[in-house]
């Protein structure tokens, strides 16, 4: 006889899965309220079936990637596959933006063709055309962070004995604690994958801008403004989820402490700052995950709008 499972076991997994993934979880909840109140306008878009595959294959595939990376930082705590092991570590900061170029890359995918026996739209289109002020206002503020962030904690770093520039120290004469941090070592190589993100999203926004052969000009643009907010929203969610590691790195390095018998006590005149900052880094990190949720459930109810239009009987008219 198998004895009676305590209900303490019973919720201890699924408790431990929510805590470990409380941000994913509000990023999740979030974009299904945002959705639910927008229903309308989300289903009243049309959106091709090229478009639709292309945009939600970029998704999937690179939430796919973030979603191993997330269980793989789990691993002393649960089973996962041995080719995981160590994914988490190994992509602590460029993991967000190998997920952003994995998308952006899928999203280059020509998806239109140019029909014959109807007139091309001829007037000038930029990169920008369908982009919305607002959206590229906080991409750059995001951006401008992360460069900011970038900067400070790169100058503050140290060599560590590999001399890799990644050590943060508190000295007190010839005392001193450290801790790793986001220096140039981790930075650099975090700032080429940002050029090349930026550079693929613009080429995205240049597909998207080519000129189209379509006879609905107004659903053409509609269509195309939703697939430049799918490529600067890549962008954003990317880079905040980048951010949060960014700002959980200064975090920690904020709570380094030690003590010895000739200084007492020692620790960051800014130590008070690490528990602002944890929070800070949460809510970041909930704000990514939310971009990255909201742009697929989006997708899907748009798809699922097209399906329910196409499955819809014509109207009738009469003579």
């Amino acid at each position: 006889m198998v004895p009676p499972t305590e209900p303490t076991e019973v919720l201890a997994v699924p408790l431990f899965l929510l805590l470990t993934f409380s941000q994913e979880a509000a990023g999740l909840l979030a974009a299904l309220v945002v959705l639910a109140a927008r229903r309308r306008s989300a289903r009243a878009l049309q959106v091709t079936t090229g478009v639709r595959v292309v945009v939600l294959s970029g998704l999937v595939l690179a939430l796919a990637f973030l979603a191993a990376r997330q269980w793989s930082g789990i691993g002393p705590f649960v089973s996962i596959p041995d080719a995981l092991r160590g994914l988490y570590g190994a992509t602590l900061y460029t993991g967000p933006l190998i997920a952003g170029l994995i998308a952006l890359a899928v999203f280059l995918v020509p998806v239109c063709r140019r029909p014959s026996g109807r007139s091309a739209v001829l007037a000038r289109r930029t990169p920008l055309t369908f982009v919305r002020p607002w959206w590229l206002v906080a991409a750059s503020l995001v951006l401008a962070v992360v460069v900011v962030l970038t900067i400070a904690l790169g100058l503050v770093s140290r060599p560590d004995d590999q001399g890799h520039y990644r050590m943060f120290l508190v000295e007190a004469g010839e005392i001193a604690v450290g801790t790793h941090i986001y220096g140039w070592h981790y930075s650099v190589p975090c700032l080429v994958l940002i050029a090349v993100l930026l550079l693929l999203a613009y080429l995205d926004l240049m597909l998207v801008a080519r000129p189209a052969v379509v006879g609905d000009h107004e659903a053409d643009v509609a269509q195309r403004t939703w697939r430049s907010r799918a490529v600067v929203g890549v962008v954003v969610g990317a880079l905040l989820l980048h951010l949060s590691a960014v700002v959980h790195s200064l975090r920690g390095a904020l709570m380094v402490r030690g003590s010895s018998s000739e200084t007492g006590s020692l620790q960051s005149a800014f130590a008070p700052l690490a528990e602002p900052l944890r929070l800070a880094g949460d809510v970041v990190q909930a704000g990514g995950w939310f971009v990255w949720f909201f742009l697929l459930l989006a997708a899907l109810v748009a798809r699922r709008a097209a399906r329910q239009r196409a499955a819809a009987p014509a109207p009738v008219t009469e003579g």
